[in-house]
């Protein structure tokens, strides 16, 4: 009987402990206020306000569907767009200004400044288009990315009959040189520079 009255209070005692311990790991108080950078970040989320993340998110695949509006800017739909473009490790990332990410130029004319057998830099960070033509002569256009006869590749060649020679075109890439085979006359060369 005695242990019987000493069993039961200490039962309740216990039991009383337990859940009082378990109330209050129940509720923690937050550190700081509902948007200070010390809480638990929200998580991604279904809502229609843009969201960001400040580490890399991985995805074994990736759907796009439906307008967003970024900055004020509504994006079309299925659009994905960024400030840099990376290969497969994360590394040899390229600024979008080299993607598309620039403007165009518009065409000069530099019949003037071009003779053959002379190497001409696009020392420029995208393409340059090159439009020619010349009144004789059928020179082989090369293209070299250190302008020299060691690597260079025909890219453009003219010919015709009666002394009619067509025009040519070709494109220089960024860092690139190019070439007129021969001492001809021109009868224009014109340049434009790409935004890519």
């Amino acid at each position: 009987m005695n242990s019987l009255k000493t069993i039961i209070p200490l039962s309740i005692l216990c039991a009383i402990l337990i859940g009082h311990s378990y109330i209050e790991s129940a509720w923690t108080e937050p550190v700081a206020g509902p948007l200070a950078t010390t809480n638990t970040p929200a998580p991604l989320n279904v809502g229609l306000d843009p969201q960001s993340k400040t580490g890399a998110l991985g995805l074994n695949s990736l759907v796009v569907f439906g307008d967003a509006e970024v900055d004020g800017v509504v994006k079309a739909s299925t659009s994905v767009w960024s400030r840099e473009y990376c290969d497969a490790t994360g590394g040899n990332c390229t600024d979008v200004s080299g993607v598309g990410g620039g403007t165009w130029g518009t065409w000069t004319n530099v019949t003037s400044s071009r003779v053959g057998r002379t190497w001409y830099h696009n020392n420029s960070s995208t393409g340059r288009a090159v439009h020619y033509s010349t009144s004789y002569g059928a020179p082989q256009v090369f293209v070299s990315p250190t302008g020299t006869a060691a690597d260079d590749v025909i890219v453009s060649s003219q010919d015709g009959d009666s002394g009619e020679w067509g025009p040519g075109f070709f494109i220089v890439p960024p860092g690139h040189y190019y070439y007129f085979g021969n001492s001809t006359a021109f009868r224009f060369v014109s340049e434009l520079q790409l935004p890519f």
